[in-house]
């Protein structure tokens, strides 16, 4: 009778991180503020940088009521942005 033969085992490989984690003075996990789409104002935390996305220079940011949102860097600043308003002009 013929021995069984043994399973191959495979080996693990490291996953590398290839995640860009600064730029442009930013670093992931720093709390900011951009602005989104219409003008929204949105706050949350730093995940990623996107420096060659085809628009321009992104950031990914994952925030406490939308989730994950994708802005780009020129629209982040560390200070809470205020709305600006729209005046009327008087006759």
């Amino acid at each position: 009778m013929r021995a069984k033969r043994s399973k191959k085992t495979k080996k693990k490989e490291e996953k590398k991180d290839n995640r860009i984690l600064e730029y442009n003075g930013l670093k992931a996990g720093d709390k900011v503020w951009a602005k989104y789409l219409n003008n929204q104002i949105i706050q949350g935390v730093i995940d990623q940088f996107y420096p060659k996305d085809n628009i321009g220079p992104a950031a990914a940011i994952l925030t406490d009521a939308m989730g994950f949102r994708i802005v780009l860097v020129s629209d982040i600043s560390k200070e809470k942005i205020k709305k600006s308003r729209n005046k009327k002009k008087r006759p």
